[in-house]
């Protein structure tokens, strides 16, 4: 048995030898990087934005869908919705907060599209936008 744990303890430091010098070189070689190959994270929009397209990218796409279609287990297509059809009931239905719900039963719409949350402009525009859908 002592045979055994000789062996494996002499293959356990040159590995970790090696894991080691690949990180330092991987540290070295970042540290040289110039800043302007580092990958900024991307703002998608500025809530102050009125475009309702940017608006629906950010706020409605990730559960509706880039053209409304719908995504599987997360929001439901709104293509030929019936509720497009009723700006008045649209914007109740984004305007009124409501509580939260069983996931298994539903889910209840984010209040003004979520965070940051649009402005009664912002939801006047993405109506228009979403009736052209």
């Amino acid at each position: 048995m002592a045979t055994v744990e000789t062996s494996n303890q002499n293959i356990f430091a040159p590995m970790l030898v090696f894991f080691g010098i690949i990180a330092l070189l991987l540290l070295a070689l970042m540290a040289n990087m110039p800043a302007s190959n580092i990958v900024q994270p991307t703002i998608v929009s500025d809530p102050a934005n009125d475009d309702p397209a940017v608006a629906y990218a950010w706020a409605c796409a990730a559960c509706h869908g880039a053209e409304g279609e719908g995504v599987e287990n997360f929001g439901p297509s709104i293509v030929n919705s019936p509720l497009l059809d009723d700006s008045s009931a649209l914007m109740a239905m984004f305007t009124t907060a409501a509580a939260p719900a069983d996931p298994e039963e539903g889910f209840v719409h984010p209040y003004r599209g979520g965070y940051p949350e649009l402005t009664n402009a912002q939801l006047r525009s993405l109506i228009a936008y979403l009736g052209a859908l």
